[in-house]
């Protein structure tokens, strides 16, 4: 069931009347919860034409609106034709439940894979979605699910790029090699690149991001040496090597928990981790994120 709650750009809209260069918000009811969203439509959308759909995850105590916010995505969908959806996770504080982590949601067992997977379904019935051009990305806890959909739904999603979150999930066994772009900070205090203690509010000890990236390298039968990727404005991005997809794994030099190129974490969530490093503002995490999807459809 579908409930229109807000609309923005000031114009109250019908559920069939979404424009282009609008954003709309949203309800979803599953899994007995109400679940709410923001669908940005851009603007030279033709309903007559299938469209890429991206799904942007926000972080632990955040939500839809602050990663649409965030991460500048409308603008680069508005120039290069896709749809954005921004989910809210639940709780207070929204959280999502990406396995082990975080908050209410991983504690509850909130549905949150069946709830982003019936996502995907709704907003298909209210705008054209090209169902081989799907794909999630997310910061922090939002990555972690993008990682636990790549695993669980990998003949939904087309391909994934968690920045700042890793695997939470025991075994990751996807039907498919998925394609991955994995984005860490070398300085993550949050998220360790290596085997450091997780020192925020997850109440988890992630797994360091080196072994995700083993976990997916594995995943997607990588072999032989990794290979540069690109190396500019202090992050340097690697391949997995000969891969069944492309897997990814760049690492922001000194960077810490935050979105590289977009605004920063809130300072509340990083003043807890002493030495977390400081934000990458010349490398835009999202439009490289959106270079790599639009080179990965699903087969």
């Amino acid at each position: 069931m579908r409930v229109l709650v807000i609309a923005v750009l000031g114009m109250v809209l019908g559920c069939s009347a979404i424009r282009p260069g609008q954003t709309a918000g949203l309800v979803l009811n599953h899994d007995g919860l109400r679940r709410t969203y923001l669908l940005h439509v851009p603007k030279d959308y033709n309903p007559d034409t299938p469209t890429p759909v991206v799904l942007v995850l926000h972080g632990g105590f955040g939500s839809g609106g602050q990663a649409r916010g965030a991460y500048g995505f409308d603008v680069i969908a508005d120039k290069e034709t896709f749809l954005v959806v921004y989910p809210d996770g639940i709780g207070f504080i929204r959280t999502w439940n990406a396995g082990t982590c975080c908050g209410p949601a991983a504690k509850n067992g909130a549905d949150d894979v069946g709830f982003i997977t019936a996502l995907v379904d709704e907003v298909a019935r209210e705008v054209n979605v090209d169902r081989k051009r799907v794909y999630a990305t997310g910061m922090s806890n939002g990555a972690m699910l993008s990682h636990r959909l790549a695993c669980e739904k990998a003949d939904v999603f087309a391909a994934v790029a968690p920045v700042s979150g890793t695997l939470s999930v025991e075994g990751c066994t996807p039907s498919r090699p998925v394609p991955i772009f994995q984005v860490y900070g070398s300085q993550d205090k949050h998220v360790p690149l290596e085997g450091q203690r997780e020192c925020g509010f997850g109440d988890v000890d992630p797994q360091p991001a080196v072994d995700t990236a083993r976990t997916w390298r594995t995943a997607n039968a990588c072999s032989g040496p990794v290979g540069v990727f690109s190396d500019e404005n202090h992050v340097r991005c690697e391949t997995g090597g000969t891969c069944g997809a492309e897997t990814v794994m760049c690492v922001v030099d000194g960077g810490g928990h935050d979105w590289p190129g977009g605004q920063p974490t809130p300072r509340f969530v990083n003043a807890v981790c002493d030495g977390d490093g400081p934000q990458n503002t010349d490398w835009n995490a999202s439009e490289k994120i959106w270079e790599f999807f639009k080179a990965h459809p699903l087969p």
